[in-house]
């Protein structure tokens, strides 16, 4: 059998390489034919190696989808926030265009707005703070 000059450097790993198949090859009842089977041994470790780096790209191809999917996801529960948003923004509107009150009745206004919004979902009670801050800028202009 024919290997790699090995000269004992540090870094000179011809002979560690030889390992794995030695020990391979102490299994065997009938050993001859040493270089055939080094030959069949690479052969193997190489397909074994292209098979795992084709089932790592393959991995790496399905999180890539996964991801893809996720943010989609997210993009379309942010588009049905924004538009939730948009239509508590409606009524918002609704509010600042009616006549306009003292700043006492704003104040008692947001208070009764603001136990009801503790009654309302996450998304409600942001929205209605901040048409409260809204409020209470438009009190300092």
């Amino acid at each position: 059998m024919i290997i790699e000059t090995f000269e004992g450097q540090k870094e000179d790993k011809a002979l560690l390489n030889l390992i794995p198949f030695l020990k391979e090859l102490a299994k065997l009842d009938d050993v001859r034919h040493v270089d055939a089977r080094y030959l069949e041994y690479q052969s193997k470790k190489l397909k074994e190696s292209a098979e795992l780096k084709e089932q790592h790209e393959k991995e790496k191809q399905e999180l890539a989808k996964n991801q893809e999917i996720e943010s989609e996801a997210k993009s379309e529960e942010s588009t049905k926030l924004d538009e939730e948003e948009i239509s508590g923004g409606k009524e918002n509107k609704a509010l600042q265009d009616t006549e306009p009150v003292s700043g006492l009745s704003i104040a008692t206004t947001v208070d009764a707005e603001a136990e009801e919004a503790s009654k309302d979902s996450p998304l409600k009670r942001k929205a209605k703070g901040f048409y409260q801050s809204l409020v209470r800028m438009s009190e300092v202009v």
